[in-house]
């Protein structure tokens, strides 16, 4: 009977042992795995760091420093919005009033100016020291007039207006000669 003992305290001191050897290891695996996924979020992190939005820091008070550079791309769509224009049809018409709008709005994002809509864009730039802004918002009022009202059709001339805010606009930014 004693040797019986023996042999279960003997036999329970070998699990413990064997229990207490797993569990160093499981924490040692944790431990690596841990030090793993901490260096793998390091390395995401650097590789997204390019691809976050630029922050303007109140914008407002930047507005007269911050000017759009000059870019073959914006003539380019210029030149196609005025091609667009010069088929004289009506829908020619709307297509171009909202083609111009967006390039607006582009110049606007690749300015830094932050906002979930052109209007937040374009608020953000302070009227004051912009001398063809009022302009530039009668003229995204007019383009969302025609995106939002069906069938709704523009004149030669109120076209010829709008484009030519937009172009006031685009040259003052430094986007346009």
């Amino acid at each position: 009977m004693n040797s019986n003992n023996f042999q279960k305290i003997h036999m329970e001191e070998s699990i413990i042992s064997f229990s207490s050897g797993i569990l160093e290891v499981t924490r040692l695996v944790v431990i690596v795995l841990d030090v793993v996924f901490f260096l793998f979020f390091i390395y995401a992190l650097f590789k997204v760091i390019p691809y976050r939005p630029k922050f303007v820091r109140n914008p407002e008070k930047y507005a007269s420093t911050i000017t759009a550079r000059k870019d073959s791309l914006i003539l380019k769509e210029w030149g196609k919005i005025l091609l667009l224009f010069k088929k004289g049809t009506p829908e020619a018409f709307r297509l171009s009033v909202i083609a111009a709008d967006s390039l607006v709005d582009q110049v606007l994002k690749n300015m830094g100016l932050v906002g979930e809509h052109f209007a937040d864009r374009l608020s953000r730039l302070g009227g004051e020291e912009m001398r063809n802004i009022d302009g530039v918002w009668e003229a995204h009022r007019l383009r969302n007039d025609l995106v939002h009202t069906p069938h709704l059709g523009i004149s030669l001339d109120d076209t010829k207006k709008t484009l030519r805010d937009y172009y006031n606009f685009l040259k003052e930014l430094g986007a346009l000669d």
